[in-house]
Order: structure tokens, then sequence, then C-alpha cells
């Protein structure tokens, strides 16, 4: 069997935030293990960022698979997971489960990605890299789409001043 992660990677972004710095980390292989990786605690998974590969940005959107941001000043932790389970109620438990091993920590899951890791990083990260342009069908093409697969559904999320609003048609 050919299994594409051995080339492609489970690849994830660390961020340690210190005042204004950022130290940024990564590692190819992580972005799976987020959830089991946090639950070690505050210690362990920082000493395990430290680790990680030195970067000095963050990866393009099109490959961040894992995002993870502690500021320390602050005490906030921030993160989400492609691979994380997106049942509400799970997520919602697994947090609360998680401020037990974080205890002087505010947990907040970031479930729109980096639009919601943005304010925690303090920059623009989003507006700096060129959205995919995106297949533009005619209308013939979408109500007799030759394709029978099970991809009916998508996910909008527009950010206006700020404000972020998601909608799945």
């Amino acid at each position: 069997m050919n299994d594409n992660r051995h080339h492609m990677g489970d690849r994830a972004n660390y961020v340690i935030k210190t005042g204004e710095k950022l130290d940024i980390y990564y590692n190819k292989w992580s972005a799976t293990r987020i959830e089991s990786d946090l639950y070690l605690g505050e210690h362990i998974f920082l000493d395990f960022v430290r680790t990680c590969d030195v970067h000095e940005q963050l990866l393009d959107p099109i490959f961040l698979e894992a995002f993870v941001i502690a500021d320390m000043e602050k005490k906030i932790l921030g993160y989400w997971s492609w691979h994380m389970e997106t049942e509400t109620s799970v997520i919602r438990y697994y947090k609360s489960a998680l401020q037990e091993k974080w205890p002087d920590w505010q947990i907040i899951h970031l479930p729109n990605n980096m639009y919601d890791a943005e304010p925690l990083l303090g920059i623009g990260y989003v507006a700096q890299h060129q959205p995919v342009k995106p297949d533009v069908l005619d209308s013939n093409m979408i109500t007799h789409d030759p394709i029978d697969d099970e991809w009916a559904n998508g996910l909008f999320i527009i950010k206006n001043e700020g404000e972020i609003r998601s909608s799945v048609p």
C-alpha cells in the first residue's frame, strides 16, 4: 500500500510568543498528534516544541496542517489541526480536559484556523499569502456535474474588518 504521508508529511507550526517576539518552530510529522502532545501539559509540550526546527516564517497556509501558539506573558494557548475531531461536544470535552493539564492558561480552540490565530499572533498572516484561485465553472457544469462525488459542500469564511463570518451552503 502506498502511503503518501511518508512523502508529504503532517506539518505543524508552533509559535512561542514572548511580548511581541514570535519564535517559530516546525515539525514535519506532528500535525496528527497535536491533541495528545498538548495533553502532556505545559512543560513537556513546550520542551518538545523547543527541540523542533526553528523557522524564520510560518508555513504557507496550503501546507500548514496544524498550529499551536503559546503566549508566554498572557498565558494564552491557541491551537487547531486538520486532524482534530470536528464534533462540537468532543472539542468542548477535550478543551475542558486540556484545561486541567494547563491550569494557569486560557485555552482557545481556533476553529477557523489561521483566521482565528491572527489576533493571537499580532500579524496579518492570511493577507500575506496569495489565495488559491477557485475553479470558475459555467452554469452547465454546475447543474450537470458529470462526476458523482461526495464533495457537495463547501465552507466560506468571510473576514471583514476583523469580524469573521462563516457559512456552509
